[in-house]
C-alpha cells in the first residue's frame, strides 16, 4: 500500500473511532524522571523536618545492620593480608596446586596472624595503659598542692606581678575542679556496670561481625560474580564497564589511603613509644597508643593526640610536657615531610584545604569516625566529579 494510501486510513481510523493514545518513549522517561526527582524532594523534606525521628530511625537501621557493614569492614582490611598469603606463600613459595586449599589456608592464615596481634595487644599493651591510667588517677588527691606549690615558686621568682589575683583565681576555680573530679570517681561502679552491658553487646556483635567477614572473604568471587551479572543484566556492556572501572579507581583510593594511614600511624607510635623510653618520661604507652590513633586523622590528629600528653607530662612535671611538645612537633615534622609522602602518597588525590574540610564535615557528622572516613570519601566524590566533568567536556569536544 502506498504512503497516501496508508495517510487515508490513518485519517477515515481517527473519524471513526475518534483520536487514540501513541506512546512515546522520549516523554515517558522524562515523566518518570520528574516523578522520581518529587518523590526524593518529599522524602528529603520529611527527613530533615523531623531531624530526631529520623535519626531514631537510622539509629535502629544501624543497630539492625551494625554487625554486618562492621563485618563488611574487617573483610576489606583483612582481604590484602588473605591476597598476600595466596600469592606470595601458598602459591608462589609452597606451590600449592587446589585452589580451594590454597584459599581456605589463606584466610585462616590472615585471620590467625589479626588474631595474634590482638592478643598481643591485651596482653603487652592493655596491661600498661591500666596501670598508667591507675597511676594518673591516684595522683588527683595530690594535683591540687602540686599547683600550689608551682605557683608559689613562680610567684616567689617574680616578685612583680599580682599575686593576689592568681590565688584568688586558683583558690576560686582548683577546688571545684578538684570536686568533680572526685565526684567523677564515685561513679566509676555504675559506669562500670554500663560499660559491661555494652561490652557484652560489643561482643555478640563483633562475633558476628567476624563470622560475616570470614563468609565475605570466602565467597568473595562468586559475590563479585554475582554483582557483576547484575549490572550487565541493567546496563548497556558499555556503561557496565565504565562502572566497573569507576568502581576499581574509588576500591585503589580507599585500600591506598587505609592501609597507608595505618601502617604510618603505626610506626609513629612506636617511635613515639621509643623516644619517650629513652627520655624516661612516664606514661610512655599510655601517651604512645593516644598519639599513634589520633595520627590516623590527617592534619588535626597529631595535634589532638599531643595535646593530652602535653598536659598529663606538664602536671607531673613542666619539663617532661615541654620535652614531650618537642618530640612531638619533631616526629609530626618528619611524618608530614618524610614518612607520610613515602607511605602515602597522593593516595586521595585531594588539595591540603579540601582535606581540612572533609575532616570537618566527617567531625561534625560523626565524630572521631567521621573526621578518618571523611578523607576517604570525599577523595572518592572528588574523583567521580572529576570524572564526570572530563566526560562532559570530552562530549563538548573542549580541553581544559
Amino acid at each position: 500500500m502506498s504512503e497516501e494510501g496508508k495517510k487515508a486510513n490513518k485519517e477515515r481510523d481517527t473519524r471513526m473511532n475518534g483520536p487514540h493514545f501513541e506512546a512515546n518513549t522520549k516523554y515517558f522517561t522524562i515523566s518518570c524522571y520528574v516523578v522520581g526527582v518529587i518523590l526524593i524532594s518529599i522524602l528529603a523534606f520529611r527527613m530533615i523536618n523531623n531531624w530526631e525521628s529520623t535519626k531514631s530511625f537510622l539509629s535502629a537501621v544501624f543497630r539492625v545492620i551494625g554487625p554486618y557493614f562492621i563485618g563488611f569492614l574487617i573483610a576489606y582490611l583483612v582481604n590484602p593480608l588473605v591476597n598476600l598469603f595466596y600469592g606470595k606463600l601458598y602459591r608462589d613459595l609452597l606451590k600449592i596446586k587446589s585452589k580451594k586449599i590454597k584459599a581456605g589456608l589463606s584466610v585462616f592464615s590472615a585471620y590467625l596472624v589479626v588474631l595474634g596481634l590482638i592478643v598481643l595487644c591485651i596482653s603487652y599493651i592493655v596491661p600498661q595503659l591500666i596501670t598508667s591510667i591507675t597511676e594518673l588517677i591516684a595522683q588527683f588527691p595530690d594535683l591540687y598542692n602540686q599547683i600550689m606549690d608551682w605557683i608559689n615558686n613562680y610567684v616567689q621568682k617574680n616578685p612583680d606581678i599580682d599575686e593576689q589575683a592568681i590565688y584568688n583565681i586558683t583558690n576560686d576555680y582548683l577546688p571545684h575542679i578538684q570536686t568533680y573530679l572526685l565526684d567523677q570517681l564515685q561513679k566509676i561502679v555504675p559506669a562500670l556496670y554500663g560499660a559491661g552491658i555494652s561490652l557484652i553487646k560489643f561482643l555478640v556483635n563483633f562475633f558476628i561481625a567476624v563470622i560475616v567477614s570470614i563468609y565475605l572473604i570466602s565467597d568473595k568471587k562468586k559475590i563479585i560474580s554475582y554483582a557483576k551479572t547484575i549490572i550487565y543484566a541493567i546496563f548497556s556492556k558499555e556503561h557496565a564497564q565504565t562502572l566497573f572501572c569507576i568502581t576499581k579507581d574509588c576500591n585503589d583510593i580507599c585500600k591506598s589511603f587505609f592501609i597507608g594511614k595505618t601502617i604510618d600511624s603505626l610506626i609513629i607510635g612506636c617511635l613515639c613509644f621509643l623516644i619517650m623510653s629513652i627520655f624516661k618520661l612516664p606514661y610512655a604507652m599510655l601517651i604512645s597508643v593516644i598519639v599513634g590513633i589520633t595520627n590516623m586523622i590527617p592534619y588535626f590528629g597529631p595535634y589532638i593526640g599531643a595535646i593530652p600528653g602535653v598536659l598529663i607530662l606538664f602536671i607531673d612535671r613542666p619539663a617532661n610536657g615541654i620535652i614531650f611538645l618537642i618530640i612531638i612537633i619533631c616526629l609530626q615534622s618528619f611524618d608530614g615531610m618524610i614518612l607520610g609522602p613515602k607511605i602515602l602518597g597522593n593516595s586521595t588525590g585531594l588539595r591540603p584545604i579540601v582535606i581540612l574540610f572533609a575532616i570537618s564535615c566527617g567531625g561534625a557528622i560523626a565524630g572521631p569516625l567521621g573526621m578518618f572516613i571523611g578523607v576517604p570519601i570525599f577523595g572518592m566524590l572528588s574523583y567521580l566529579i572529576d570524572k564526570y566533568i572530563n566526560h562532559r567536556l570530552k562530549q563538548k569536544n573542549l580541553e581544559m
